[in-house]
């Protein structure tokens, strides 16, 4: 006689016993494959994971967005100050 997965399962509103068979004991309960803990948890580490690596490519992306907008601004100050050197070197030499 096989046991039931120790698992819990929602359907409409309602949460039921999970009606699979259990083959992984953990704990003293026998889990099915999707209800094992360990499994359970392997999976939100796994989730989470991919989502801080995501997030750091959002926030390296934001960076060098960041980075670029200032150093053009660096670079259209710089311009000014020298085309305004160069205009002053102009007027003298009229």
């Amino acid at each position: 006689m096989s046991k039931q997965c120790s698992g819990s399962v929602w359907r409409r509103y309602n949460c039921y016993r999970c009606s699979l068979a259990g083959v992984l004991e953990h704990d003293g309960g026998w889990w099915c494959s999707e209800h094992h803990p360990p499994t359970v948890q392997a999976r939100k580490d796994a989730r989470e994971a991919e989502k801080q690596a995501a997030l750091a490519a959002i926030h390296s992306a934001r960076r060098l967005v960041e980075r670029d907008q200032s150093l053009k601004e660096m670079a259209l100050e710089w311009m000014r100050r020298e085309k305004s050197a160069v205009v002053k070197e102009w007027e003298e030499e009229l």
